[in-house]
């Protein structure tokens, strides 16, 4: 049986082996001596054991170009749920393979599991306990097929939602770039287009039965139409017509997802899913592992949905009414996981994507933008989001479109408090789910409706839809229940309508930066601090603050592992925003940092190169520069302080931190109106620092006297130090 050994090689036997990467034979030492690291494959020692290393010095010392390097900081900053797909220049598969053993010697270092695609398929199925819950590094071969890729990407990110990463590489021939990495862009497509073939004859009857199965659906036979798929699924199967087995099981899993057995159905769609790769049909694999995608949200893994969305968008050549699709899915998926802002509110669909997706694909997306509108505050919009919705679905003839119209017009009335108007979308709602035979889409209407009336305080009323909710609890799946568990627990009851319309994000990050920004006492703690902040909130690698306050341009403070930025000294020159751009294979965007009319310093952000910045960044930068500004002044003037103390007193030597407080004490005592009392040790240095305190004092002027004081006797001490009348003595 074959076993994953140390993330490297697949060993067959105790003799032999197969790398990863390449796909070459190796002979393998004995398992003991590898696994403790005694020995290697052919006398090589992995340099990626040793996990003591600075990344920087050892991405150096494995010769990674700049490109390279982009994929390194690609790599530390994954997170789960977030697959990434990289494309690298290279001149010839000579180049191509040399760097694809130094990426996967990287990712390795950094906890992947790197092989080869094709390696990828052929063992998959015999390495599937070592290769659950570890993050990938797929690496494609030279000038090869995208698809292959794409498709392991989506297969690997369907088990596991790791932060898996496809390496491929393409020909640059002639140009000068030795080696450049960019994020991949899938340009949309008509996907699983292949040449019309007719329909195998012995096989005509069991297409008759999709269609007879979907029949039964529609008549709201559901019980007779899951039966029939599943023998039909079954059969295709048999017969080897994976794609019209894929077919069958597709339906066969929104069946049982409109039924409220999402487990289930995230089952029968991930084998859809399979029969379609298997019958070469990317359309039918992309739609199923969608569906997939929504019986994952359904079922609570919010994880494992969004890298299926994420996934489906980066390898997925999709058509533009799919994609569409696909991003309200993943706004869907973020907004069960309270990360509104993580991505923009799904646009308008066109009518040629409307008559493309359909007219309940439609009304989903239009309901998902409602949602996601009344969580930014935009009641308004969202109202006209929802009137659109409900207009185009009056138009269409499938009730399934009006029921979800409806509950996206209802959120709106809810949030609204317009409970007039609230009660004729319930029923609108109640009549297009009866005609569409999916009780569900009232199930979710009825508690937007039921927390409106609590809200209005209508109490009574409340606690009979509270009542019917509680009959259909066990039949609802997991994400469904868990609300319904809440209402009748009574705690937070009215969560989904009082906590829509909230203050918008730029606010509430305004309230977070002043309030970290006043939380220290040291100014570059503080802005450290919101430094800190900001790398979070726009998932960037590296945040930089930068001046030139002391000459060149300097880095004053950092936030964040990526690697360095580039745009700091244009910032400054110009004293305008400039990005984002592409630098040394990811993107950075700068703003300048005002306080009055004075340009302080630059604040710049980095992203790798698989993310892209997000809409809201630079008005995060913008309002982050506008929050710690006077912080900066700050310490910007206590820098000046300390580099004026530093050479004022060139008697004092010694760069040590002792030393700079000693010479700061100086400055001030020299600058404050009163006595001043140097104590030490005989030798320290006493009379060097008083002498220090006079020259930098505004009495510098003025003789300065030195006394022995052991050298007087008592009784005249007073006298030589504060003088004495004439004639005293």
């Amino acid at each position: 049986m074959v076993r994953l050994l140390r993330d490297r090689y697949v060993m067959f036997d105790e003799a032999r082996g197969c790398d990863l990467v390449t796909g070459a034979e190796v002979l393998l030492a004995s398992p003991e001596s590898l696994e403790d690291g005694r020995s290697t494959p052919n006398s090589q020692r992995d340099p990626c054991t040793s996990s003591q290393r600075d990344p920087r010095s050892h991405s150096q010392s494995l010769g990674l170009a700049s490109g390279e390097l982009a994929i390194s900081e690609a790599l530390q900053h994954g997170r789960d749920g977030h697959p990434r797909w990289i494309v690298v220049d290279a001149r010839n598969g000579v180049q191509a393979l040399a760097i694809g053993r130094r990426v996967a010697e990287e990712g390795r270092r950094h906890g992947f599991v790197a092989m080869a695609v094709d390696i990828y398929f052929r063992l998959r199925g015999l390495l599937m306990e070592d290769l659950a819950e570890r993050a990938l590094l797929l690496i494609g071969r030279f000038m090869t097929a995208e698809a292959a890729g794409r498709a392991a990407l989506l297969d690997a990110s369907a088990r596991a939602a790791r932060p898996h990463v496809l390496v491929t590489f393409q020909c640059t021939a002639g140009t000068a770039h030795a080696c450049v990495a960019r994020e991949a862009r899938v340009a949309y497509g008509a996907v699983g287009a292949r040449s019309p073939r007719e329909t195998a004859p012995g096989l005509a009857r069991y297409v008759d039965y999709i269609d007879k199965a979907e029949a039964f659906l529609r008549e709201g036979r559901h019980a007779a139409g899951e039966r029939l798929l599943r023998e039909t699924a079954g059969a295709l199967g048999r017969r080897r017509a994976f794609g019209e087995s894929a077919k069958a099981l597709t339906i066969l899993g929104r069946l049982l997802l409109e039924r409220g057995r999402a487990t289930d159905a995230d089952h029968v769609l991930d084998d859809a899913a399979r029969d379609a790769a298997a019958a070469h049909d990317e359309g039918a694999g992309l739609s199923a592992r969608l569906w997939q995608a929504a019986a994952r949200c359904d079922c609570e893994r919010f994880t494992d949905a969004e890298s299926l969305c994420r996934a489906t968008l980066v390898a997925g050549s999709l058509p533009s009414a799919s994609r569409r699709w696909a991003e309200a899915l993943l706004v869907r998926v973020l907004l069960w996981q309270g990360r509104s802002s993580d991505e923009a509110v799904p646009s308008l669909l066109t009518d040629e994507e409307r008559a493309e997706a359909g007219a309940s694909t439609a009304a989903f997306v239009d309901g998902v933008a409602v949602h996601a509108l009344l969580v930014a505050g935009k009641v308004f919009a969202a109202g006209q989001r929802a009137g659109f919705a409900v207009e185009h679905a009056a138009a269409a003839a499938d009730p399934m479109a009006r029921a979800i119209a409806h509950t996206a017009s209802l959120r709106v009335r809810a949030a609204a408090g317009d409970l007039v108007t609230g009660r004729e979308s319930f029923d609108h709602v109640r009549l297009a789910a009866r005609q569409a035979h999916t009780p569900l889409r009232l199930v979710r209407a009825r508690i937007v409706w039921h927390d409106a009336l609590r809200q209005a305080g209508r109490l009574r009323e409340a606690d009979a839809h509270l009542t019917a909710l509680a009959r259909i609890r066990s039949a609802a799946p997991p994400l469904l229940g868990r609300a319904i568990e809440r209402r009748l627990a009574g705690r937070d009851p009215i969560r989904s309508v009082v906590s829509i319309v909230r203050p918008p994000a730029s606010a509430q990050a305004a309230s977070s930066l002043i309030r970290i920004a006043h939380e220290h006492d040291e100014d570059a703690t503080a802005v450290r601090r919101v430094l800190e902040w900001v790398t979070r909130e726009i998932q960037a690698s590296r945040v930089e603050l930068q001046s030139c306050d002391a000459g060149p341009v300097t880095t004053l403070l950092a936030a964040g592992s990526g690697l360095a930025t580039h745009l700091g000294s244009r910032v400054l020159d110009t004293g305008i925003v400039i990005g984002p751009e592409t630098h040394a294979g990811g993107h950075e965007l700068g703003v300048p940092v005002r306080l009055g009319t004075r340009l302080l310093a630059c604040v710049v952000a980095r992203w790798p190169v698989d993310r892209s910045p997000a809409s809201h960044a630079s008005d995060m930068l913008d309002l982050a520069a506008a929050v710690v500004a006077p912080r900066i002044e700050a310490h910007l003037a206590g820098a000046r302080v300390d580099a004026a103390a530093s050479t004022s007193v060139p008697e004092l030597v010694g760069v040590s931190r002792a030393m700079e407080d000693v010479r700061r004490a100086i400055v001030r005592a020299a600058g404050a109106p009163f006595n001043v009392l140097v104590a030490g040790e005989s030798g320290s240095g006493k009379e060097v620092a008083a002498r220090a305190i006079h020259q930098l004092s505004a009495r510098r002027e003025r003789r300065f006297c030195d006394v022995n004081c052991a050298a007087i006797p008592e009784d005249l001490l007073d006298s030589e130090l504060f003088g004495h009348a004439r004639g005293a003595f």
